[in-house]
């Protein structure tokens, strides 16, 4: 079962890193994001952050660490996981804040 887990986890790391770096590199997005989305080279960030969270995270759970090097690697990949998320939101959310609902 972990097995099938920590596949379907790499391959959405992967997904979110290789398109991270596009957008980072290019600007380019994938044809149905570019509607929503409104700075490419921060969305790219947030994807490179959003992966390596994710990669850590599984790692924590699955490395025969120690048991407070892997809670504090499991704490800080959620941590770095919501942050991701948060960038990946700030641009929507100043402008729902500032009143223009017209994004999403």
């Amino acid at each position: 079962m972990l097995l099938y887990v920590g596949t379907v986890v790499c391959l959405i790391a992967l997904y979110a890193g290789v398109s991270g770096a596009v957008a980072l590199r290019s600007g380019w997005l994938i044809p149905w994001q570019r509607r929503h989305i409104l700075r490419p080279r921060l969305y790219g960030w947030a994807n490179l952050t959003f992966a390596a969270g994710l990669v850590v995270y599984w790692l924590g759970g699955v490395l025969p660490w120690n048991t407070t090097v892997r809670d504090g690697a499991i704490i800080v990949a959620g941590l770095v996981y919501l942050g991701a998320m948060w960038v990946q939101d700030a641009p929507r959310n100043r402008e729902k804040l500032a009143g223009d609902d017209t994004i999403g």
